[in-house]
């Protein structure tokens, strides 16, 4: 045949091919710009409209189509996955929702009961308590087929979403130092300890502020000013002196010119440069400081107590 026609073997195949696979003439024509073997491969989906609209959508041919072709039939056992998995779900009498990508609800982990007991896993068992919802998704896993062999396998993926929490009589998870779970009004107690805490914390810091300001007419150097030093040396950003000493009102010209002058002692520069560094680190903490402090924080607190300091009880906590 490849005689008499004058084609190559290939093209004497891709013909045979598309003749096998019903390619008329006419589609040929209908589908300009498609060879042979495009056509062929399209056959079988010629009377599926939705699948021709999506295989023929970027005009693929080739290798191109092949893929789109694979992403068709991706698409379709996804479907089928997902649509069994929904028909499980609501003969159980779960409640379905879809997961967004900045969706915040929490999860069954994340909260428990008023009296503090966690909330089962088991999405058989969540799907009949008040509030919770589930997701479901198309995900992979990898696994061995019956020959040992490494394979990646679909699934549907069930992931619970708790809603409205309080108003369906759960709160968020809340634990002590210990990792022991807190019931209501453990936590209570605890947030209310939390709030007294950052009010001290935020009280005390003009009595902190007034008493390192005091601390520049000092004859001797503040007890430890070498570490204290040392520590903020160790801090990456320090706040320019200009913009903080008003903070603590104290003249940054003139602590500077102290520091430059040649008739300034050795004992009166370490006064200076220690009471700078206490100056940039407290303008840098905040109000959290004494729930989330760093090695440097406890060390600048602790500095302060040997200097006679009279820290409350929350800027004692940090020192632990």
């Amino acid at each position: 045949m490849a005689r008499r026609t004058g084609l190559d073997k290939a093209e004497v195949e891709a013909v045979r091919k598309a003749h096998k696979a019903g390619v008329t003439g006419e589609k040929v024509t209908q589908r300009e710009g498609l060879s042979l073997t495009d056509l062929a491969l399209l056959a079988p989906y010629e009377d599926d409209p939705e699948a021709m609209e999506f295989l023929t959508a970027f005009r693929s041919s080739g290798d191109g189509l092949k893929r789109r072709i694979d992403s068709w039939h991706s698409a379709k056992e996804d479907e089928a996955l997902m649509s069994q998995a929904r028909e499980y779900w609501q003969d159980k009498g779960a409640r379905l929702t879809r997961k967004d990508y900045d969706d915040r609800r929490l999860t069954p982990k994340e909260v428990t009961t008023r009296e503090g007991k966690p909330l089962p896993q088991d999405p058989e068992v969540l799907a009949q308590m008040p509030g919770v919802e589930l997701a479901l998704s198309i995900d992979r896993r990898r696994g061995k087929d019956k020959d040992g062999n490494n394979v990646t396998e679909k699934y549907v993926r069930v992931e619970a979403l708790v809603s409205k929490p309080s108003q369906n009589g759960y709160m968020k998870r809340t634990t002590d130092a210990q990792g022991s779970i807190l019931d209501a009004e453990q936590a209570k107690e605890q947030r209310r300890a939390a709030t007294q805490a950052r009010n001290e914390w935020g009280e005390a810091e003009q009595a902190r502020r007034a008493f390192i300001a005091g601390l520049l007419d000092a004859k001797t150097p503040p007890t430890g000013h070498e570490n204290i030093v040392a520590a903020w040396l160790a801090q990456g950003n320090r706040p320019n002196l200009v913009q903080i000493a008003p903070l603590f009102h104290a003249d940054a010209a003139q602590i500077l010119r102290q520091i430059k002058s040649p008739r300034t002692t050795a004992k009166r520069r370490q006064t200076l440069a220690a009471v700078v560094a206490l100056m940039q680190w407290e303008a840098g903490t905040s109000l959290t400081t004494h729930k989330y402090p760093d090695s440097i924080d406890g060390h600048m607190m602790r500095a302060l107590i040997k200097a006679g300091h009279q820290a409350t009880e929350a800027e004692r906590s940090i020192t632990k």
